[in-house]
């Protein structure tokens, strides 16, 4: 071989063979190779949003943690509002907000979710905290008292309300079985739980 050939091939050659060692010494082991894909694959980025159930579960813990008045209690500079005035209605219905509520407000043909206790001269007669299950019904649909359903008009779901309920808008002179004689007056004490859309 003559010199002029040797010197074009090792004038390439060299940096081909740099650029290979280069490489290699890149390269990690196929033991850490593995090592390394697996824990970005067992990793979770940042901004992952986890399933709905670990979501839901989370939401749960941060209700037991903060209570009724999630979510503001999120705000540190948050004070809950004292309970309102009692208000008179023209037919005779009062009402007072015991804590404000932040979500949707009933209206016709919505389904809601409400824990009540019913009181008779200052003595509980029923509540659904008693049984554990919120009771559910469609706003119209006749399904309670006139004077629960206006009770609930202007509340937000996660307030508390204390109703006042005359004769007229209640069981009226009917009664309602033994625990509910005629012409009395009622009061609840209702929490909106839920509201749809």
């Amino acid at each position: 071989m003559n010199s002029a050939v040797m010197k074009r091939t090792s004038v390439w050659a060299a940096p081909l063979f740099v650029s290979v060692l280069t490489l290699a010494g890149c390269s990690s082991p196929p033991d850490q190779q593995q090592k390394g894909e697996q824990s970005s694959i067992g990793e979770r980025p940042i901004g992952f949003l986890p399933t709905s159930s670990v979501r839901s579960n989370t939401l749960v813990e941060v209700r037991q943690k903060y209570g009724d008045n999630y979510p503001h209690q999120l705000d540190p500079n948050y004070k809950p509002k004292p309970p309102g005035k009692m208000q008179m209605m023209p037919d005779g219905l009062q009402y007072q907000d015991l804590t404000e509520g932040w979500g949707l407000s009933p209206s016709p043909d919505r389904n809601v979710m409400v824990h009540y206790t019913a009181y008779l001269d200052g003595n509980k007669i029923e509540s659904s905290l008693d049984r554990g299950i919120p009771f559910q019904f469609k706003i119209g649909s006749g399904k309670v008292i006139k004077g629960f359903e206006e009770g609930l008009m202007g509340m937000k779901v996660g307030g508390s309300r204390k109703v006042i309920i005359p004769p007229e808008l209640g069981y009226g002179v009917e009664g309602h079985g033994k625990k509910i004689p005629p012409n009395v007056t009622l009061t609840y004490e209702i929490k909106l739980l839920s509201c749809d859309r």
